[in-house]
């Protein structure tokens, strides 16, 4: 194969993961404007498998040589890997993290805020009442808790054990710390700090 061929090959590569990308953020950032409300996280992943579906489709209907499928379809899992990375970290990011939310705070603040008036603003910008409903709709909607219709009260289903323990697997595995102590539970139960 000459450096002709190799060098063509991966501009193609590089042009087919710069295509789904693209596409994928740009029906990405309409689906968010369009779909306000709902998990970011799923939308994302449900955007990125719909947008992998019609590539395929694309590619199976107009690329004649399995050798330019073959190609274009390792583009595409290169792709989705990039879209899965910007998934978890930019759009979640930004929709959960109270870190964040203080950036913006003191943006906002050129001159400086005083502690107790910071404090005043995240409860402001993150209303505990709104933040908490999302955050049960969010585990319910994942499968991950049910509510109890007799007690009310929300309970982890086997899903959702599973995802606890690997948390703590991983958070073990890579030595996060624990802030405080850990919060001992009216029933008896314990809720990890790390979480």
């Amino acid at each position: 194969m000459s450096e002709k061929t190799v060098t063509r090959k991966l501009l193609d590569l590089l042009l087919s993961i710069f295509l789904f990308t693209f596409a994928f953020l740009l029906v990405f950032s309409l689906a968010q404007r369009i779909f306000t409300t709902g998990p970011v996280f799923y939308k994302g992943i449900f955007i990125c498998f719909v947008t992998l579906l019609i590539s395929v489709v694309i590619v199976l209907r107009f690329f004649k040589t399995n050798k330019n499928r073959d190609n274009f379809l390792v583009s595409l899992i290169c792709s989705c890997f990039i879209a899965m990375s910007f998934i978890t970290t930019l759009p979640v990011m930004l929709d959960r993290s109270v870190s964040i939310s203080m950036i913006g705070i003191f943006d906002a603040y050129p001159k400086g805020i005083a502690r107790d008036d910071l404090e005043k603003e995240i409860l402001r910008v993150h209303d505990i009442h709104q933040m908490i409903d999302r955050r049960i709709n969010e585990q319910l909607i994942s499968g991950f808790i049910v509510e109890d219709n007799q007690t009310g009260k929300f309970v982890l289903t086997g899903r959702g054990k599973m995802l606890s323990m690997f948390c703590v697997f991983i958070a073990d595995i890579f030595a996060i710390p624990k802030e405080g102590e850990t919060v001992r539970l009216p029933d008896g139960g314990v809720l990890p700090s790390r979480f």
